[in-house]
């Protein structure tokens, strides 16, 4: 176990220079890259706008005062469609 945990920590230190010695060139990113983050913070969007909605509908419901319904289970009263 000491062992492994020493060439782990060998094999560590040996790519730290690897992950240091990257330069600026490396940081642009291709249009690839963009249309791809592009489409992620699309996706993020389009799934958080509904949610949002929904809650705020949900706790608009339930921190309004008004009548309560009653189903016709409570009252004993079949309910008719109009």
């Amino acid at each position: 176990m000491k062992a492994t945990l020493q060439l782990l920590v060998l094999i560590l230190l040996g790519y730290t220079s690897l992950a240091y010695g990257a330069g600026s060139e490396s940081a642009k990113m291709s249009p690839a890259m963009i249309a791809f983050l592009s489409f992620l913070a699309l996706f993020l969007v389009s799934q958080l706008l509904p949610g949002v909605v929904l809650l705020w509908s949900m706790l608009k419901e339930l921190f309004t005062p008004g009548k309560m319904k009653r189903s016709a289970a409570v009252t004993g009263k079949p309910s008719r469609l109009p």
